[in-house]
């Protein structure tokens, strides 16, 4: 059946309520900006983070040889690029086909066991740190039954999402899409040809609580406050 003219309800959204310890992040209290964040800093210093836990880190493909099969990552909490070689993608590529340039990635930085040098490991295709990822809550502002797509207007982002007939939880006939204003959630993602941000399973109604997930890029211990780095560049 298509959507109807069933009605979703509306709300307003709490602010940001707390990060789980899940991915290595967590809320803090914040205040203005005192100095430049730290090239890295290593959670462990932070109280709180536990050692078994792995900090992934965000960043953008920025050079890439197809005949050494391997390239850089440049990633903003870090002051130089990483080495990144093929082997190292969790989504393995044939030779030649190599993610673009602009590619967003997270990764864990390691340690090459020849050279000592750090370079990037578990290296996965997107921005999403957290395994499944936040829900974003959002209202179908465009969408094209004849192409099947159409856009999401996030409430809390201000910006518009790519999305696609095949990322709805809930399928429906084609020429039957959503009419304008459906209420959705959804969660943010990548895609992986393209590198361009799209909504990825999206579902009808709103969520009852909208979360943020981000990291620690700066920290003061004299002042027990820092800033978090959420993953749409906020902070």
């Amino acid at each position: 059946a298509g959507f109807g003219g069933a009605g979703f309800g509306g709300g307003s959204f709490g602010g940001c309520a707390g990060f789980p310890q899940s991915g290595g992040a967590f809320m803090v209290p914040v205040q203005p900006p005192m100095r430049a964040a730290p090239a890295f800093r290593p959670m462990q210093q932070i109280v709180g983070y536990a050692p078994s836990m792995q900090l992934r880190l965000a960043g953008t493909l920025s050079e890439w040889r197809d005949d050494k099969a391997c390239g850089f990552i440049e990633c903003p909490d870090m002051t130089r690029r990483l080495f990144a070689h093929k082997s190292d993608f969790a989504e393995h590529f044939e030779d030649g086909q190599a993610p673009p340039s602009g590619t967003p990635l997270t990764f864990v930085v390691g340690v090459d066991s020849k050279s000592g040098k750090q370079r990037a490991q578990e290296i996965r295709i997107g921005h999403d740190r957290s395994g499944g990822g936040p829900r974003l809550n959002g209202t179908i502002c465009e969408f094209n039954d004849a192409k099947a797509c159409g856009f999401i207007m996030c409430t809390s982002l201000g910006k518009k999402y790519f999305a696609h007939k095949s990322e709805f939880a809930e399928q429906f006939p084609d020429g039957q899409g959503p009419p304008i204003g459906t209420v959705v959630s959804f969660v943010h993602g990548y895609d992986e040809k393209s590198g361009k941000e799209r909504a990825r399973d999206i579902r009808l109604g709103e969520q009852d609580e909208e979360r943020l997930y981000g990291w620690i890029s700066e920290w003061r211990d004299a002042k027990a406050c820092g800033f978090i780095e959420t993953e749409d560049g906020a902070s």
